[in-house]
């Protein structure tokens, strides 16, 4: 498993939320028992491929995500994601660098530091 064609997938998940939003319906489409059903289901004994684990994630909470980063969202504030956010989320998720000590990662921990001034 390459991580160019999970990344290219994720992308493909991604757009096709991003580019529904103005069309798509805000609020949930599936039911509380529904989301229990899809995404309660035991794990598997082995390991599975990362792009079928997506895949079957992306399929599971289908109609439980809300459309909170579209522009027709009322409800509450709970932020936005705009390009930039997005983006900026993605790589930190990459660099996945722990922001405690600079030792540990240093520009993430200067980062914090100026964050919290």
């Amino acid at each position: 498993m390459t991580y160019r064609r999970l990344l290219e997938s994720i992308l493909a998940h991604a757009l096709s939320f991003i580019e529904s939003l103005d069309e798509g319906p805000v609020s949930a489409t599936a039911s509380l028992a529904d989301l229990r059903r899809r995404l309660g289901h035991p794990l598997a004994d082995k390991g599975m491929d990362a792009t079928h684990v997506i895949d079957e994630l992306v399929a599971d909470v289908k109609g439980g995500v809300l459309g909170t980063s579209g522009g027709r969202f009322f409800g509450f504030v709970v932020g936005g994601s705009v390009p930039a956010a997005l983006a900026a989320d993605w790589l930190t998720s990459t660099w996945d660098q722990p922001a405690a000590l600079f030792a540990s990662g240093p520009a993430v921990a200067v980062i914090e530091e100026i964050c919290g001034q």
